[in-house]
């Protein structure tokens, strides 16, 4: 676990490291991380650019963030594991810039492949939340985005997710705002369960 640290990931050759590596393993550990601020280096230069907290996909994990604040070069958390577990965000701030005229692919606030709960924090980012397979729980939070504020970008084999936000703003971070809430149609069907919303 992770607690009252400053993190800050270095740069490797081409690649911009980190802040933390989320190894997982096949028996789905609890990585917990609470009251840190953890950002990426600003060097110029990197290609990669990986995100501020980074997961390991071969593997799974239950990763918890409480009360810390996370900053990207361009990604802020990503949550791709592809052995499953969950992660909670809660009482925390995901900040990356917000651009106008992003690369490809879209950099991101969050991205998730496991379960996701975020509660009373803030997300920034060009797309706030990116879904790829998971069930998303969005609550008392605060999304600003550039693009898409909560993306849902179902793979083959996610067996019909479910996103539900509540109580919940959903803004533009740099002026404009092209999409809240959107669905890549993979050809699988979204739940979505929008309440107390403010767009």
């Amino acid at each position: 676990s992770v607690q009252n640290l400053r993190i800050c990931g270095g740069i490797s050759g081409s690649i911009r490291e980190p802040a933390i590596r989320l190894l997982g393993g096949d028996t789905l550990p609890t990585e917990s991380i609470s009251d840190s601020v953890l950002l990426q280096s600003t060097a110029v230069g990197p290609s990669d650019q990986g995100a501020a907290i980074q997961g390991n996909a071969p593997f799974g994990a239950n990763v918890t963030i409480t009360r810390s604040q996370v900053i990207g070069f361009a990604n802020g958390v990503d949550g791709t594991f592809d052995e499953g577990g969950s992660l909670a965000i809660v009482d925390s701030s995901i900040v990356t810039p917000a651009s106008l005229t992003p690369p490809t692919p879209n950099p991101f606030g969050v991205m998730t492949t496991i379960a996701t709960s975020i509660v009373r924090s803030e997300i920034t980012g060009t797309d706030g939340v990116v879904d790829t397979t998971g069930n998303v729980h969005i609550a008392n939070s605060t999304i600003k985005a550039s693009e898409v504020g909560v993306l849902m970008e179902q793979e083959p084999g996610s067996l019909s997710p479910v996103v539900d936000i509540r109580d919940t703003l959903i803004g533009p971070a740099a002026g404009t705002l092209h999409a809240g809430v959107a669905d890549i149609d993979l050809g699988f069907s979204v739940g979505v369960a929008l309440l107390g919303m403010e767009f």
